[in-house]
């Protein structure tokens, strides 16, 4: 599968060489790692800047997690830098 930006959530299942999609403006409400599949897999979500968003370790096989924001955050462009295993889905408010 290919990441695909277009839905809600967003899924990504593979790291991004660059920030995409660098003018358009996101509004957060989550950030859920899927199923990583092996202890010490990372993934980090970054802005256009490389600001990071979220910056997950696995230590637990197959368990989710996943980071609410209150209020939501409004960032341009995504940056997936380092994806372990599993699958990213961001929700947009």
């Amino acid at each position: 599968m290919a990441n695909v930006y277009t839905t809600n959530p967003m899924k990504i299942d593979a790291v991004t060489a660059a920030a995409v999609n660098t003018t358009k403006l996101y509004i957060i409400k989550s950030i859920e790692w899927s199923r990583p599949t092996t202890i010490n897999h990372k993934a980090d979500v970054q802005d256009k800047d490389g600001n990071q968003l979220v910056d997950f370790n696995c230590v637990i096989e197959n368990q989710n997690m996943i980071k609410y924001f209150t209020p939501p955050e409004p960032v341009y462009g995504l940056h997936i830098p380092v994806l372990g295993s599993g699958k990213i889905y961001i929700t947009r408010a």
